[in-house]
C-alpha cells in the first residue's frame, strides 16, 4: 500500500507499508549470574564477580536469588537450564500472573540439568511475568541460566 502525501511528510512523496516478517526456528534466551538478584537484598550476603566468568556469590547463608526472564510473546519453551557450583541445589522457572496468585512451575531440575518438559510452555506476556528462582546456599555460584524456546 502507498499512500501519497502532498507536500510530502519529513520529506518524502510517499510511504510505504513494510511487510516485516517475524523470524521462526528455534532460538536462545540467556542470563549471566551477575543477572540475577537477592530476594532480600539487606540481609543476603553476596557477592557479584566480575569474570570470566561474571558469578553471583553467596557468600553467606542460603539465599533465594531470582532473574527476571524475558521472552517473546507466543514463544515456546522447549529446555530450561541454571548453571553453577551447587550441584545440589534445585532451580525453578516459574510463571506468575499478573493478577495476585500464586507462581505455577514451568520447570525445575537440579542445578547444571536442563529441564525438557516445561509445564504451560507458551509464553503469555499479557497476563504473566516470567521468573528463574534457586535457594543458594553458602559459598555456591549462579553462572548462569538458559532458555531454548521456538517460534
Amino acid at each position: 500500500m502507498v499512500l501519497e502525501l502532498p507536500g510530502g511528510l519529513f520529506g518524502q512523496e510517499d510511504v510505504r507499508e513494510t511487510n516485516v516478517e517475524t523470524p521462526t526456528g528455534t532460538s536462545y534466551w540467556s542470563c549471566s549470574g551477575i543477572g540475577f538478584i537477592a530476594q532480600n537484598p539487606e540481609t543476603d550476603d553476596i557477592i557479584y564477580n566480575e569474570g570470566p566468568p561474571d558469578a553471583l556469590n553467596a557468600d553467606g547463608g542460603a539465599n533465594i536469588m531470582f532473574a527476571q526472564v524475558n521472552l517473546p510473546h507466543g514463544a515456546i519453551v522447549t529446555s530450561a537450564e541454571l548453571v553453577g557450583s551447587d550441584g545440589a541445589g534445585t532451580w525453578l522457572l516459574s510463571r506468575v500472573p499478573k493478577v495476585i496468585a500464586a507462581a505455577e512451575t514451568m520447570g525445575t531440575a537440579a542445578t547444571n540439568t536442563a529441564d525438557t518438559s516445561i509445564s504451560n510452555d507458551t509464553i503469555d506476556n499479557q497476563n504473566y511475568v516470567y521468573v528463574f528462582w534457586i535457594s543458594l546456599a553458602a559459598a555456591k555460584r549462579i553462572y548462569g541460566a538458559y532458555i531454548t524456546y521456538t517460534t
